[in-house]
């Protein structure tokens, strides 16, 4: 389990990475998955969509990730 999941777990999150889809070409990934967040009971499933750029070393130069923010909402209800 990765340190994020771990800490999430702790303070009683469950998350889940599904149907995930991966686009790699030289020097770009791109990947899209479902964030499945379970809360106190209650769940809500989050599209993500993540972009990473490298350099010719291999070393990331640009991470960027998008969501929709609204879709938590019924772990605040």
């Amino acid at each position: 389990m990765d340190d994020v999941a771990a800490g999430f777990e702790a303070m009683g999150i469950s998350v889940r990475y599904e149907n995930i889809r991966r686009v790699v070409r030289k020097g770009l990934v791109v990947e899209y998955h479902d964030l499945r967040v379970t809360m106190g009971g209650k769940e809500a499933v989050v599209d993500v969509a993540l972009i990473a750029q490298f350099n010719v070393d291999g070393k990331v130069t640009n991470f960027d990730e998008y969501l929709d923010s609204a879709a938590l909402a019924p772990l605040m209800a």
